[in-house]
């Protein structure tokens, strides 16, 4: 699990500035993974290095030109591959529930496997 994770599922939903990834984060992501604007601009550069994702500048006249940024296929791809894989128990920030955010974008199929040991655990504990 990784900040790239997180963007990449952020940016799923639409194209973004930056400024608008950290609203993001700020106002939904923040209860399951936090980052500031720092790790979030490194991670975009790395991300577009990777191509993951690209980026388009936008002019404007009387502010800094904006730089929104959107998924590649490939950027698509590892996002779709991440949300299926196996979930990292000890890991310290919550993989689990950041899947379960994006949950939408698997399918029926995989997002009942995704959920399967919560639903065992739980299952058991109500015994």
């Amino acid at each position: 699990m990784s900040l790239k994770h997180a963007l990449l599922g952020v940016l799923s939903m639409r194209e973004m500035s930056g400024y608008d990834i950290k609203r993001h984060f700020d106002r939904a992501v923040h209860f399951v993974w936090n980052a500031s604007d720092s790790q979030i601009y490194r991670e975009l550069r790395q991300m577009e290095r990777d191509e993951l994702i690209v980026s388009r500048l936008i002019p404007q006249e009387s502010k800094p030109n904006k730089r929104l940024y959107r998924l590649t296929e490939s950027g698509t791809a590892e996002l779709d591959d991440w949300l299926v894989s196996p979930v990292d128990a000890s890991y310290s920030k919550e993989p689990f529930l950041l899947r379960m955010f994006f949950l939408d974008r698997t399918d029926e199929e995989d997002a009942t496997e995704l959920r399967r040991p919560v639903d065992t655990r739980f299952a058991r504990s109500s015994r």
